[in-house]
């Protein structure tokens, strides 16, 4: 018989506690520039990049995010990485982002067998049913995109078109009534429409609606139309123009193998779903016209009865407003058990009532709209339609099920302050130089007050073409209303040819690596890479740099240097960013010490003995690195040390005996309090050297 043998554990038992990873501190070598190009959405919201290839791949050559990215990669030493986020300095529109595709998917044979390519989705709250061209003839995916980008705004509905009103009652309607008309009326308008508008409903028109306008509509306004506009709207007719057509979009992203659709709004009211299997569709449109008592509407064989008031069974009650007639019948069909009414899903829109087939398919062509009456709502056709077309959703990329697609619905205008507090709240220990290169100068005041203030240590870069910095007793320009500020945070250039300029100097600094060996520098006498030196008088110099600004400059013997190297406060950079460093360190490495206790730190004077141990060590660094020296201590002392003591290692950290401490703070667990003193090594910039002649 066999037996196994006794494991030797049953005698000596071995047990592995391993520690915990130690928590990382801060990344003091990366920069956030954050944008506002329509590159990144605002979901996802910033990209990592290790080369200039990278962000003109994504944002071409020509964009702000590309030329300051350019500086950052230019400088010597050469930094690693670098983060641009997305800043939506004005509203977004809605996007869905497919899937990333695998190269077997994007085989053209896969879609060139697509003849009846459909699908739907929602958009602005409306249900589509999008149903492209045959794919038979593309060469390409860009041509599946731009398909997939005509049917979608042929299939993306006008809220109500005045062309179905007849001359007369287009004429009824009053000055009071023009404003109320939504902006889905106003993109609605064709040529005839136009004409249908005497001169007082055109000078009715809000300047939003103005707006909405397309750009077809604004050639078509007559010389009396034009004429009846009053400069308000002038100004937001020209802004309309300026924005040439708006239309939804569908591309091709061949950098990161996806379909994106763009909706054609921006704001809050901008909104897309994923894609569906095709599914009929179809609405009821009202225009501005409410139903009277007893029109009906008859939705798969129940009709649905609109009357004044309270109503009971398939009725619906006419509400103050066109809108709120459409929400209450919306109401009525999601809440029946009705056979027929169960077989739609309703969509209140602003004049139009959308329906949708429960069960998508071909079937769903088959369910029947009508109505009848007075003045009811038109419906859209007998039945639904678009059920019967082959489903591409997941061929594009687009449906919930297709790993890595994703909606990033729009959003309003964000201030400069938010964004920055955003990515401070979300990733505020991934970066820590800032730069920002389309904002203005209430932005930079506003973004420099938050980056003094946050908890997460940060510093805000800026260029200034302001001439007026040049001046002596200019109190108008940015860097002059910083400094009365006085934030140690921001640092500002002068730059008269590039307006990205302060990017160079932020990526030399921040390739310091505060972990070696002498590795420590001061910004002033170092080169920027892209930059073109100024030439500058002297006098010019002294206004500039009396104002605490930097500046790239050009000197007699051949060489361009930045200097002096400054905050707005007047403080060095390098003292800032590196007492920022020796901060982080010592926090990151008193957590480690408490996260990686296998046990406890004791209170007790041993306990703070390894408090005190563990930040010596960050101070020693500091002295390695250049940050730290020996020198005199010229500050108040404590502890042992006193006013004009000499500190031999560059440090001295200090913490009481804890029979000192209070019952309280021992009863809270918390440590006795520890002081540290630093001299800093500082650096020599400026040289007077006195030769004495004997002969």
């Amino acid at each position: 018989m066999n037996t196994s043998s006794l494991p030797i554990s049953r005698l000596i038992n071995v047990s592995v506690n391993l520690t915990p990873l130690p928590a990382q501190m801060q990344n003091l070598n990366n920069l956030l520039i954050l944008g506002n190009s329509n590159v990144i959405d605002v979901v996802s919201r910033q990209r990592q990049y290790i080369t200039i290839g990278g962000v003109a791949a994504d944002f071409g050559t020509t964009s702000p995010e590309y030329l300051a990215a350019v500086l950052w990669f230019e400088q010597s030493p050469q930094p690693i990485n670098l983060t641009i986020g997305r800043w939506a300095q004005t509203a977004t529109a809605a996007q869905l982002y497919g899937a990333p595709l695998a190269a077997s998917a994007q085989a053209l044979p896969i879609w060139q067998a697509v003849a009846t390519p459909g699908f739907n989705m929602t958009v602005d709250g409306v249900p589509l049913a999008i149903a492209p061209t045959s794919f038979a003839g593309i060469t390409n995916l860009n041509g599946v995109a731009n398909l997939v980008q005509t049917a979608l705004n042929a299939a993306n509905p006008s809220q109500f078109n005045v062309a179905t009103l007849t001359t007369t009652q287009v004429a009824a309607l009053t000055t009071a009534q023009i404003p109320a008309l939504s902006n889905g009326i106003i993109q609605a308008l064709n040529t005839a429409d136009i004409a249908k508008l005497t001169t007082v409903q055109v000078g009715a028109l809000t300047t939003v609606q103005i707006g909405a306008l397309t750009t077809t509509n604004i050639a078509a306004l007559t010389t009396a139309q034009v004429s009846a506009l009053s400069v308000p709207q002038v100004a937001a007719l020209n802004a309309r123009e300026a924005l040439g057509t708006l239309a939804m979009t569908c591309t091709w992203n061949s950098v990161y193998n996806q379909f994106v659709i763009t909706d054609a709004i921006t704001g809050l009211s901008s909104t897309v779903s994923v894609l569906n299997a095709p599914t009929a569709t179809g609405n009821y449109s009202f225009g501005i016209v409410q139903p009277t008592a007893n029109d009906t509407v008859t939705i798969g064989g129940t009709a649905i009865t609109f009357v004044a008031g309270v109503p009971v069974g398939n009725q619906s009650q006419i509400g103050a407003t066109v809108a709120a007639t459409i929400i209450n019948l919306a109401q009525v069909i999601a809440a029946s058990t009705d056979i027929n009414l169960i077989k739609f899903t309703p969509y209140a829109g602003t004049n139009n009532l959308y329906l949708a087939a429960v069960t998508p398919g071909a079937g769903g062509n088959a369910l029947t709209i009508t109505s009848a009456g007075t003045s009811p709502p038109t419906a859209s056709g007998a039945t639904l339609s678009g059920g019967a077309t082959t489903d591409i959703s997941s061929l594009l990329g687009g449906q919930t099920s297709n790993s890595g697609s994703y909606v990033a619905n729009g959003i309003n205008a964000e201030s400069a302050a938010n964004v920055v507090y955003l990515f401070d709240n979300m990733f505020g220990q991934s970066w820590y130089g800032l730069n920002m290169p389309t904002a203005v100068d209430a932005d930079h005041l506003n973004v420099a007050a938050y980056i003094e203030a946050a908890s997460n240590k940060h510093y805000y870069g800026v260029t200034t073409q302001e001439a007026a910095i040049l001046n002596s007793g200019d109190t108008t320009n940015i860097v002059y209303q910083l400094k009365q500020l006085g934030y140690n945070r921001t640092g500002v250039q002068f730059s008269s040819s590039n307006p990205a300029a302060m990017v160079s100097a932020l990526s030399r600094i921040l390739t310091t690596n505060y972990n070696a060996n002498n590795t420590v520098i001061t910004l002033k006498y170092k080169q920027e890479p892209g930059i073109v030196p100024e030439t500058l008088a002297v006098s010019q110099v002294t206004n500039l740099e009396s104002y605490n600004a930097n500046v790239f400059l050009e000197y007699n013997n051949n060489t361009a240097i930045f200097e002096p190297g400054v905050s707005v406060s007047g403080n060095y950079i390098d003292t800032v960013m590196g007492t920022d460093w020796l901060a982080l360190d010592i926090m990151t490495s008193l957590y480690n010490l408490l996260y990686t206790s296998p046990t406890k730190i004791p209170q007790t004077d041993a306990g703070t003995h390894q408090l005190v141990t563990t930040i010596e060590a960050v101070c020693s660094q500091g002295v390695t690195n250049g940050l730290l020296a020996p020198g005199t201590w010229q500050s108040n002392g404590f502890g042992s040390l006193n006013t004009g003591d000499f500190m031999p290692k560059g440090y001295y950290v200090y913490a009481p005996p804890v029979a000192t401490q209070n019952a309280a703070n021992r009863a809270a667990r918390q440590s006795v309090p520890i002081q540290v003193a630093v001299k800093l090594a500082g650096a020599i910039q400026t040289i007077d050297a006195i030769i004495n002649v004997n002969r």
